[in-house]
Order: structure tokens, then sequence, then C-alpha cells
């Protein structure tokens, strides 16, 4: 043992704080311990594990009636402060766990196992009080109502069938939350609703743990419950058959707090409150035929007690009401089969007679329902479960083809038969994400190595979730032997999920990081096409002014080439040329078919390709299909050869430092000339002479008629011919003139055509030197 921990359990502390107010402490100090510990400040989380290790110590020398407690928590203190001190991170899954907590303003730590058989929930209240002293409570009420929190000495603390089936909503619109309570009971599985909370006996904390954020969490309350003034109405969950079994309305207050709305509240679903409750699977299913009562396999797991099932009703004609409420969720009670009918429980009642809360509804009936919940018991189906946690990103929404940022993971039924998979996808509650429309989905491809995917045209989704704006959404698989695949996730907002994996391959069945099929990544290429430089397709005169790179290859190399854009309704593409040692640095000027090593028809918003390159220089296009589209993307390329073997650099296309441009008309002539006079020796001049047939600011196309030209540079006063193109030329990127000016001087820069005609020619003139033209 550490001296500086020794010294601490030798010397009691003699703070102020009373010896309840210390035990009312432990719980949540080694809980902040945990957070600060996650959140990288070590040194805050030493000092109060120290700090509690010393409480400890003195605690456990004046309370005997629980200084075995106080002994186990010692003991997982101690250790976690090793960790602390030895600097032993938590894992990753751990932090993200951790550094979530936080929902609508309050703390919800994930419950810590401090034996192998006791909790922090269990032992989150050493030493329950209950007191006269007023709590005060920030839970919101209706405003409506003249309502007001009252503290509750409880005495009630049992688990009986009859009372909890007889459980009511009264004025609180929490019917999925109360059809919750009825469903778990029915399914002979109560008695754990009996085990979230903590204390069992009268006190002033309550701690409730709730299945929720990828783990079980820590919710605390008060003792008060609401009761309204001169009314026999509720606020609260009661039992119809005992009014004194309050305990549930405790559960029911930690549920309010969670959702962020208090007494407010607004509403949830069956499927989502029992998996918060119990951990049974959710599954939610929209109803358009009778389809669930001649499910025989369904029924019958309901009748074992494997599956519960709630039914829940949309808008409906208000001639149906006096059969059943708009908006609310329903237990399933019995099926028959025979008749073709079914039973319901309603979670609401205020008569005296409980059997009018039993409604049996036929088959023809079953338009009135909109919503069919069911949550299946996973030890009924599954021997193994597994989970992981991650973050995605708001930009990898389902119908976005870029893949490359999504959390994927790659499974792979390791046996010799085919195997049912069930994957949970669980979005994480915060209080932004809460109050907006978010979707999430999932869908399974099949990889031949389960690698990460980049692009949604690769591979088949050979399974696909439903698009859904629930909290969870279910995919169910039947994975094929020895086949590996890729799960990919989505959402449309940035949030943290986990996913839960429950299958019968074996207890080592984990879902692994996808891995690129190419592991070495160039820099992430960022930036966008803008009005000088989105030139379009090959078949625009501007299509060299498209932004244009070097790809160096040093070794021969299998490439994935992968362009995203957030252009949703423009194509877009890259043409990848093989070029010279010698062009480095030098944009393309033509379009040369025989050197197109990588040439694809235009996609929308993306562009991928998988490609074999041999060593030598690239040069890589990418352009829009029109012209003149302004947007961002962004080039990722991987490659598989030997690390800085590939290398990318963007191409400086313009002409020159300093930079002018004339337009002159042809006036059915065949030349056009342009005066231009530099003061420097050594200038490097490039020129490009364009064709136009009528407006100098639209682009040429490929099948515009085009003259040839060439261009020559003669002294001014001499006309001595300084540089000549050799050949006419019609292309449609222009006439170039690159050449060295070695003295200051007047020069003419003399523009011909081969036959006399109207339009004009657009002159470019760059150079490294400044210069003027006239």
């Amino acid at each position: 043992m550490r001296p500086k921990i020794l010294w601490y359990l030798l010397h009691p502390c003699n703070e102020s704080m009373s010896d309840s107010e210390e035990l009312r402490r432990i719980i949540p100090t080694l809980e902040e311990c945990y957070l600060r510990f996650s959140l990288n400040d070590r040194e805050t989380a030493k000092r109060k594990c120290l700090s509690l290790i010393k409480s400890l110590n003195k605690l456990a020398q004046s309370d005997v009636k629980i200084k075995r407690e106080l002994i186990e928590i010692s003991r997982f203190t101690l250790e976690f402060y090793k960790r602390v001190d030895q600097n032993i991170p938590l894992s990753y899954y751990d932090r993200l766990l951790w550094t979530g907590s936080r929902c609508n303003g309050n703390f919800y730590p994930p419950v810590i196992n401090i034996t192998s058989d006791r909790d922090t929930v269990d032992m989150g209240v050493l030493s329950p009080a209950y007191t006269d002293a007023p709590v005060e409570e920030t839970m919101t009420l209706p405003q409506d109502l003249e309502a007001r929190f009252e503290k509750t000495g409880l005495d009630h603390w049992r688990y009986d069938e009859v009372e909890m089936m007889n459980l009511y909503q009264d004025l609180l619109t929490n019917c999925s939350f109360v059809s919750s309570l009825l469903a778990i009971v029915l399914s002979g599985d109560g008695e754990r609703l009996l085990s979230l909370i903590s204390p069992h006996e009268a006190s002033d904390i309550y701690r409730v743990k709730f299945n929720l954020n990828g783990c079980r969490r820590v919710v605390e309350i008060g003792s008060s419950l609401p009761v309204l003034r001169d009314s026999k109405r509720k606020l609260t969950v009661s039992s119809s058959y005992n009014p004194q079994l309050r305990w549930p309305a405790l559960i029911e207050k930690a549920y309010l707090k969670l959702s962020g709305e208090g007494y407010e509240f607004n509403g949830s679903n069956m499927a989502h409150d029992i998996f918060l409750l119990s951990t049974w699977i959710p599954e939610i299913r929209t109803i358009s035929d009778d389809y669930f009562i001649f499910d025989t396999k369904l029924i019958k797991n309901f009748e074992e007690k494997k599956v519960t099932i709630g039914i829940g009703t949309g808008n409906i004609s208000e001639s149906l009401h006096h059969k059943v409420i708009p908006g609310h969720d329903y237990v399933l009670v019995s099926v028959d089969s025979k008749r073709k009918s079914f039973r319901l429980k309603n979670p609401w009642y205020s008569n005296t007679e409980e059997d009018q809360r039993i409604i049996e509804i036929m088959g023809n009936e079953i338009h009135l329902f909109k919503y069919l919940y069911i949550n299946w018991k996973p030890s009924a189906f599954f021997m193994y479960k597994s989970n992981c946690h991650f973050i995605i990103n708001k930009g990898c929404h389902e119908g976005n083809p870029a893949l490359y940022e999504n959390p994927q993971y790659s499974l792979r039924n390791t046996s010799d038969t085919r195997q049912e998979v069930w994957i949970l996808l669980e979005r994480h509650s915060s209080a932004s994400s809460d109050r907006q429309q978010v979707d999430i989905n999932m869908k399974l491809y099949c990889t031949p190595e389960g690698e990460r995917i980049i692009s949604s045209d690769r591979y088949e989704a050979v399974f696909e979730g439903t698009n859904t704006n629930s909290k969870t959404s279910l995919l169910k698989l039947d994975l094929e032997p020895r086949q590996n695949y890729t799960l990919v996730t989505f959402c449309s907002i940035n949030c943290t999920c986990t996913c839960y994996f429950y299958n019968n391959i074996s207890e080592d069945f984990m879902p692994t990081k996808a891995m690129f099929k190419n592991k070495e990544l160039l820099s992430i290429v960022d930036d966008e096409w803008n009005f000088r430089n989105s030139g379009g397709n090959w078949s625009f005169s501007s299509y060299i002014n498209n932004p244009q790179y070097d790809l160096e290859v040093d070794e021969a190399s299998h490439l994935s080439i992968a362009m995203f854009t957030d252009l949703k309704h423009h194509y877009v593409g890259f043409d990848l040329f093989a070029a010279s040692n010698d062009s480095k640095g030098h944009p393309i000027r033509e379009f040369n078919k025989n050197k197109v090593a990588v040439s694809q028809t235009y996609n929308k918003q993306y562009q991928y390709e998988e490609v074999l390159l041999e060593p030598g220089l690239y040069k890589l296009v990418l352009s829009t299909y029109e012209n003149n589209v302004h947007g961002k993307y962004k080039l990722y390329i991987r490659y598989n050869s030997t690390p800085r073997t590939v290398s990318i650099n963007p191409i400086h296309a313009s002409l020159g430092l300093f930079l002018k441009k004339k337009k002159l008309p042809w006036m059915h002539n065949t030349k056009t000339s342009l005066l231009f006079n530099t003061k420097d020796f050594n200038s490097v001049f490039k020129i490009r002479l364009l064709h136009y047939n009528s407006d100098p600011d639209v682009c040429e196309t490929i099948s515009s008629y085009r003259p040839l030209l060439r261009g020559r540079i003669l002294l001014a006063d001499s006309q001595e011919s300084i540089y000549t193109t050799n050949n006419w030329s019609d292309s449609l990127y222009g006439v170039f003139i690159e050449c060295l000016i070695s003295k200051p001087g007047t020069y003419c820069l003399l523009v011909e055509r081969l036959d006399p005609g109207y339009g004009g020619c657009v002159i470019e003139i760059g150079s490294n030197k400044s210069f003027h033209i006239s």
C-alpha cells in the first residue's frame, strides 16, 4: 500500500460534516471520481479518491452496522485509486459512457458494480433517513392544476402481483409507462421492478436504475410526490387494489425526471419504456392488417411469457372514441385465435369497476390501431450478447453515398450453419436531440473480408432496417455460414449510439471495427469549386480550369479514390491521366484519351474508383458535369503499398503571378494583335488563346465551330519574331504559348486564324514579373 494512502487510513477525518451526510456522499463522490478521470482530470480524481478513503476509514470506525459495506467500498475505491495514480485510463467505451452521463442538465452516471452482487444503486444510500425537512423539487408540475409536492414516508415495500396488475394512470399522460409496468408484471418478470429502486425503506433520497444510453444508469430522486389540492384525482401511478402501494410512483418520478419534462410529460412508447425498465429487446411494427393475430409463433411466445406485446392507436374518428382512445397504448392480455379476437387492458381508468379496463377487440377492428410494440426476452432466444459504443457524425445520414465516415463494424459467422443474429441500435438521449426529428437506421453489406465500405454503390445491402425516429432500431439477420459482413449505421444528427448484438454462435462473437482494404491514407483534400475553377466536363473549353493534382506513385499500388461533395443535385466525377515526370507541377492542357488511366461516368454527389497503378506520375482532374457549379468537395485516397510511396500535390493552374486578360473581335479578319511591355530581364510569359463565337463569357463546347489558330510574339519596333507556335490548332481548350523574354521592351502578340471570320479571341497572359498591355 502506498504511504500516503496508509496515512489517510490511520488518521481519521475530523471535519464538521455529520456521519449521515458523509455516508450520503460516499457513492456520489465515487461516481464523480470516475467522471473526472474519464474527462482526463486526473488530479481532481486523485484528490477526491483520497478524500473518500479518508471518510470511509472514519465511518468504518463509527458505524458498525454497515461496516461490511464500507469495507467493500473501501477495497473498490483503493483499487480505483491505484488505477488513477498509475494513470491507467478507462477503456474508450467506458469513457464514452461516462462523458455522456449528462442529459437535460442532470447527471445520470453508469451503475458501478462494487462487488459481484452489489452495485451503486443497491449501496447508494448507505444511511437511509426520513426527516420532516422540506426537499426542494425542480421537476415541473402541470400549470393548469393546483398541484404541489409533499414528502411521502413509504412503509409498503413488497411485491404483490395482484396489487401491481391493478396499477393505473389518472391525469398524467404516460400511458406507455404504466402499460409497460403492467406488461412486465404480466410476463412474470415483475419482481425486477422492485429491484430497480433502493433503499427499500423510508428515506429522503432514492436511487433508481434504468437501462439507458448504452448501460444501466442511476437516477436520484427525493421522496416527495405531487398531490392535488382538494381533489381525489392523481398525478402518480397508483394501485386501485392498494392505495398504499407507492414505490412504483417513485420509479415513475425517476422516469419523468429522465425525460426532462417532469409531470408535464408528452409521451413515449411501450417498446422503449420496457427496454428502459427491463432490457428486453424492443421492436416497433406498423400495423397494416391483422397479421399479428395469425402470427402463431409470436402468439406462442407471448403465451410462454417470452415476449410482451402492447398496441397503440393513432388518430381515429371521434365516432370510435367510445371503443378506444386516440394516441393511447394498451397492454395485450390474451389472444383467441379461433375467434380472431384479442383482449387489451387499458392503463387508464377513473371508474370503480376494474373489469371495465379490459377491452375485447375483434380482428376486423384492427384498423383502430397503428402500432404494435413487442419486447423480446433476450435469454429466451439468445445465449450470448455483446455491445459496442460509438459516435455518429451528422454528415453520414442515410441517403448520402459517402459511407466513409459512418461507424462500421465487421461481422463474421464462424459457424458451419446459418445463424440468426439480432442487432439493436440505440441512440443516446440528450437535451438537444430529444427535441427534434432524428432518424436512425442500419444496413448490412456482404463483403469479402468484412472491410470498411467507402461508397454505397460497391456492395449490395443484404439486410436493411427501417428508417425510424424512435430511439431504437432492430435489425434481424440470417447470416450465412463462414461469411463476412459489414454493418453500417446511420443517424441524421451528431450523437452517441450503442449497438447490441444478440447471437447463438459463440461468446466470442464480437463485432470489430471495420478496417479499410487499403490501409494507408493520404492527407484528405478539402476544397471547393468556385467561379474560377468550376470548368465542367471535358466537352467544355473551361475543363482544364478544374482543380488538378499531381499524383505520384513510387511503387505499384492498389488505390481507392473517393470524392464526396455537398452537391446533392449535381453530377461530379474525376479523370486520371498518365503523365511524364518532367510535367510535374504543370496542369494538363488537353484531354488525351490515350493517357486516360481512369475516367468514370458522372454520379450525383460523389465518385469512387479502385485502380491498380504502376509507378509514375499521374494527373487527377476533379470536375462537375456542368460548368460554373459552386460547392465543396473532399477527396480521399487510400493505397496498400509501402507508406509514403504515394503522394498528392495540388497543381496551380494560374498562368503566372501577374495576369492580364483581353477580348479582341476578329471583325472578319484573319489577324488580331496587342502590345505588351515589360521592364524586367528574363520574364517568363504564358499565354492562352481561346476562340469564342459570340459571347466571350460563355464557354465553348466540343460541338462549337473553332477555326485553326496560331500565335506569334514579335519585337514591336523591328517586327523580329521571338516565338511562333509550331502548328495551327483548333483545340477546344485553346492554343498555349510559353516563352522566355530575356530583355525589357515592348512586344507584339500576333494572333492568326487560317480563314477570316467573326467571333473573337480571349487572350490570357500571365508572367512571373510585372508587365502592361495596350
